[in-house]
């Protein structure tokens, strides 16, 4: 037995499985088997180019996803240390703020201390005038 007569006979089985018809009633035509063959081998050979596009577009989205995810964590990254370089020289002006702030009080509650000084000196002068 050839190959083609293997295939009818599997053609003819699987034809009449579930119909009750002989397996001769349902012989195919070995030009319109090889016909349907072949026409069967493109559409697989076609799928099989189809399923190879389709599994490599699949692969460049999944290329594209990581380099997303990469940028992404990227730029967090950098986000993060911009906001943590901006708080902390937001906490360095405070920081500078204060001391001048303290320095400030300091100097007027010195010239306040003068100043009452001179005003205690000056009531008893006239105290004892």
């Amino acid at each position: 037995m050839d190959e083609i007569e293997v295939a009818e006979d599997f053609a003819a089985v699987h034809k009449c499985l579930g119909t009750g018809k002989s397996i001769e009633s349902t012989r195919i035509h070995p030009l319109k088997f090889r016909a349907e063959y072949h026409e069967k081998c493109q559409e697989a050979e076609e799928l099989g180019q189809e399923l190879d596009e389709v599994k490599n577009l699949r692969l460049k989205a999944q290329e594209e996803y990581r380099n997303a995810q990469v940028h992404l964590k990227e730029v967090v990254v950098k986000a993060h240390e911009k906001a943590m370089k901006d708080l902390e020289k937001n906490i360095d002006r405070k920081r500078r703020m204060i001391d001048w702030e303290l320095l400030e009080t300091a100097r007027l509650e010195k010239k306040a201390r003068k100043l009452e000084s001179l005003a205690l000196e000056l009531k008893e002068r006239g105290e004892h005038a």
